[in-house]
């Protein structure tokens, strides 16, 4: 028999930002010009229509991510500096944050001093843009860069991979509970991210149900889910091909997927379809700039950045409703090149990409 869970609410992004949608299409015209531009000359007949009254997509997010990096821009010279770069200049209408382990790594010691400086990136980002949306995702580091647990141990046996799913529920609801008392509420939130060997289809569904009934319990929100940041384009397939086994999308506001691991752009129809088959949109939570990388503050290719645009192309086409630009300032590794580059407690300064 299938699980149908109660519906979350489906309402676009663009209905809750003011203006967003004319500012998508602007944004659009402009990567069309873009384009455009790159085609060599001779090639096509070098004129341009645009019409921006005949809407023919919508995308309703368009955000920054800061998972790893909402403490490092503390430690920066010009903290309101970057944060302008990349939350006043850009009208991102989402901000990626994190949720993390060390929130409570021996069961029932919160240790909420762990979010001290996300929660003050957060209130500062909100002054220079009070509409913004905090949409969290698990920090997914301590396993897929390492050989360690994702989760408290108490909640997950990294051996067995076994997850209490009353406790995970729980857990997730303190923390939304916590930032909603901080003044800084979280509106989407995805169960884990691209963690699916541990957290499946079937466990999800019973953290988001346990979720639920304990934010109704405590009369706090319940952000809107959308799962799960999978980290390829097979491992979302897998995903979606559960639920709709499961019949639990009813659950779910939307999907999430990046695409590591293939230069195979045309996957992103694939995983499109089957979101929309169960009703849903989908969103890149994780794309790139083009500009990041192991190079020390200096300039990637011109190619990388055009290359990362090429592949938008191919994503808008496939239908997909939105990204997160990843890590769009340095986390305080100075190797690490991102759009906003800073070394450790260093100035930071805005780059190409």
């Amino acid at each position: 028999m299938k699980k149908r869970g109660k519906r979350l609410s489906s309402r676009p992004l663009g209905s809750v930002v003011p203006g967003y949608r004319e500012a998508m299409r602007w944004r659009l015209g402009s990567l069309l010009l873009l384009f455009l531009w790159l085609i060599p000359s001779g090639s096509v007949a070098q004129s341009i229509e645009l019409r921006n009254s005949d809407l023919r997509q919508e995308v309703d997010m368009m955000g920054g991510d800061m998972e790893r990096s909402s403490g490092a821009i503390q430690n920066t010279q010009n903290k309101a500096e970057i944060l302008k770069w990349g939350f006043g200049d850009i009208n991102f209408n989402v901000c990626r944050v994190q949720y993390d382990k060390k929130q409570e790594l021996a069961e029932g010691v919160k240790n909420w001093a762990f979010y001290e400086k996300q929660v003050t990136t957060m209130r500062e980002i909100r002054a220079i843009n009070p509409d913004i949306l905090f949409f969290a995702t698990l920090r997914s580091d301590y396993d897929g860069y390492g050989n360690d647990n994702n989760l408290p141990d108490w909640i997950c046996n990294y051996n067995t991979k076994a997850i209490e799913v009353e406790k995970y529920g729980v857990f997730l609801a303190d923390y939304v509970e916590y930032m909603e008392q901080q003044g800084v509420p979280i509106a989407m939130m995805s169960v884990a991210k691209e963690w699916t060997t541990f957290v499946n289809a079937t466990v999800s569904a019973g953290v988001i149900t346990k979720l639920k009934s304990e934010l109704d319990a405590r009369g706090v929100a319940m952000p809107l889910i959308s799962d799960q940041g999978f980290w390829s384009t097979a491992q979302g397939n897998k995903y979606l091909d559960d639920v709709a086994s499961l019949g639990t999308e009813d659950l779910y506001w939307s999907f999430c997927n990046h695409n590591y691991g293939t230069s195979d752009h045309s996957l992103w129809h694939g995983i499109n379809a089957k979101a929309l088959a169960l009703g849903k949109v989908l969103y890149n939570d994780e794309s790139s700039h083009g500009g990041g990388g192991p190079t020390s503050g200096v300039e990637r290719p011109i190619t990388t950045p055009i290359a990362a645009y090429v592949e938008r192309c191919h994503m808008y086409e496939a239908g997909v409703k939105g990204e997160i630009f990843f890590e769009i300032w340095s986390r305080g590794l100075n190797n690490e090149t991102r759009p906003i580059y800073c070394p450790w407690g260093g100035t930071g300064r805005k780059m190409r990409a």
